[in-house]
């Protein structure tokens, strides 16, 4: 992104819109011209400025309508353009005029956390679904309830349990970047780092429930009016989600842990090195604020939401034509396929 007079002239084509489909605005990553070395930076632009290509043909998160974005000479004002370094450190604009806490949490454990919330609700679903189906299912060849079964009583206790652990997991590192917010102290690389690897197991724990449901559901649970096809299609392509993959972000973590730099792309770009502060002490548990909700609370709102949602039977995809026809308050609920 060159600068100009009044702000930087922009071209190029973006994978992963995610939401494109309802927005007003769109936030695109640039490298910034002029410095050295260049600096990475988000850039904002009204949804008018920029050209949605319908290139989300996905066999799972369907309904996100993550779609390609391409701007062609587009100029961006000064004044919408902010630097990556100064987001992750907490110091960006915003935090030093609002002064609080969600504005100062570490901002890539806080975007794995919402991506991560979906999968863990969509897993609670299909464990309900589980359950539902053991009551309803007779063995082959018998008029015998599975649910009578012992192995099918000790499986679903194991999954409940595995649901509830997952979930809790989410929960409390929710409450840790909270506590780093509000602290107001920059979270440590080695602590985002953590972060990244239990957020990547919390994705993969939720993916393998939802994997061990489908083995034991027989064939019928692979029928496309099943809505746990669904979420298994839902949660292998989420679960694909580069800010999951446990191969990078555990060797990120392991350097760290044995003294060596990281290699984390991001480390490479000036001020991107986070303070040797001390770990605020995490707090019991949350509650609502009179103010409104906390980050721990939105979080779980959103494993809820999406526990609601998959009971929907949506199957298309969400194009360019079909939101045409369509409100943004009916759209914005299709989150999986």
């Amino acid at each position: 992104a060159p600068p100009v007079e009044g702000g930087y002239r922009l071209t190029g084509r973006w994978q992963w819109g995610t939401g494109v489909m309802h927005a007003n605005w769109v936030m695109i990553g640039a490298m910034t011209e002029g410095q050295d070395p260049p600096e990475l930076c988000m850039y904002i632009l009204p949804i008018e400025q920029v050209e949605v290509i319908d290139s989300w043909q996905m066999s799972g998160m369907a309904g996100t309508g993550s779609n390609d974005i391409a701007i062609t000479d587009g100029f961006i004002p000064a004044c919408r353009r902010q630097n990556l370094s100064s987001m992750r450190a907490g110091d960006s604009p915003g935090a030093n005029i609002h002064k609080t806490s969600t504005y100062r949490m570490p901002m890539l454990p806080v975007l794995g956390l919402t991506a991560a919330s979906p999968a863990v609700g969509c897993a609670k679903k299909v464990v309900e679904l589980f359950k539902q189906n053991l009551l309803q299912r007779t063995v082959y060849g018998t008029q015998d309830k599975l649910s009578g079964r012992a192995l099918a009583q000790s499986k679903l206790a194991h999954l409940t349990v595995r649901i509830n652990n997952t979930e809790q997991a989410l929960l409390q590192i929710a409450r840790e970047v909270t506590a780093w917010g509000e602290s107001g102290q920059t979270c440590p690389d080695i602590e985002r780092a953590s972060f990244r690897v239990r957020i990547g197991h919390v994705v993969r724990d939720a993916r393998n429930i939802v994997r061990d449901i489908i083995e034991a559901s027989g064939a019928s649970a692979h029928s496309l009016d099943n809505p746990l096809q669904r979420a298994m299609r839902d949660l292998e392509t989420l679960s694909g989600h580069t800010v999951f993959d446990l191969d990078v972000s555990s060797e990120s973590y392991g350097r760290l842990l044995l003294g060596l730099p990281s290699n984390t792309p991001l480390q490479y770009f000036k001020g991107m090195q986070g303070s040797k502060s001390k770990p605020p002490i995490n707090p019991a548990g949350t509650k609502i604020k009179p103010s409104g909700l906390d980050f721990t609370s939105l979080m779980y709102l959103r494993i809820i939401d999406t526990h609601l949602i998959s009971e929907l039977t949506i199957d298309a995809p969400i194009t360019i034509e079909s939101m045409q026809s369509q409100s943004t308050g009916a759209s914005i609920n299709r989150i999986f396929s």
